[in-house]
């Protein structure tokens, strides 16, 4: 069930087939010879911010699988017990941290 106000449903189709039939070179045949140069194609022009938050996304996506197989290889050592805590590493990114919050605190 179509619901026509003022004639609207009408008038839009009658429309339709209108811009339909001008835009099909096989139906409108006393329509003007359309134009032989060729329209150029479409192009997108990103900004750098955009070029590069694309590169980022890039690397993210081939990152994760290598850092899945980083995640992996370190369960299999505290697994079999071979991991070893590099302390001295620890203790200096402790302190860089530390370091850091005071500057954000003060």
């Amino acid at each position: 069930m179509s619901i026509h106000i003022n004639n609207i449903g009408h008038d839009a189709k009658q429309r339709i087939d209108q811009a339909n039939k001008k835009s099909d070179p096989q139906v409108a045949g006393d329509q003007q010879p359309q134009a032989t140069s060729q329209a150029k194609p479409d192009a997108v022009l990103l900004t750098k911010q955009a070029q590069q938050l694309t590169e980022l996304e890039k690397q993210l996506a081939t990152s994760d699988s290598s850092r899945a197989e980083r995640v992996a290889e370190l369960k299999a050592a505290i697994a079999d017990g071979s991991y070893q805590v590099n302390h001295e590493q620890v203790a200096k990114k402790m302190f860089t941290l530390e370091s850091e919050l005071e500057k954000i605190a003060k």
